[in-house]
């Protein structure tokens, strides 16, 4: 009976997260996409070469994260945010060991931003980050 129990438990479970998707906070979109299909919404990216996810949360507070996963070490990979003036606030490369940045927010000014993805010195992307206080 236990065991009957744990497997509708964990289909139940797989049910859920394939219907509904990800649950914030328990899974990083990235990860998911190992598993599953990442839903268009949550792509910033994604071709041969790369899976970038869009920056989350949006709007944010304190803290932004995205998550990528290289497919091709060959490629350079960059991320440039630019308050609406088009100044440059931050800017960094997709670290080829790693598969998630986080960035501090805290101190920016509440208002909107632009997120780049550059690859091999060409804009992909561009979307909107919101901050709020």
């Amino acid at each position: 009976m236990k065991q009957t129990l744990l497997t509708f438990i964990v289909f139940a479970g797989i049910f859920f997260l394939t219907i509904v998707g990800p649950v914030p906070g328990f899974s990083s979109p990235v990860a998911w996409a190992q598993t599953a299909p990442l839903a268009d919404d949550d792509k910033l990216h994604e071709d041969a070469n790369l899976l970038v996810s869009n920056i989350y949360p949006n709007p944010a507070t304190d803290q932004i994260t995205f998550d990528y996963l290289y497919h091709n070490p060959q490629i350079v990979a960059k991320i440039t945010i630019r308050n609406v003036l088009g100044g440059v606030v931050a800017e960094f490369q997709l670290d080829k060991s790693e598969r998630t940045v986080s960035l501090p927010v805290a101190h920016y000014a509440a208002g909107i931003y632009f997120y780049t993805l550059t690859i091999d010195n060409k804009s992909i992307v561009t979307k909107k980050l919101i901050i709020k206080r």
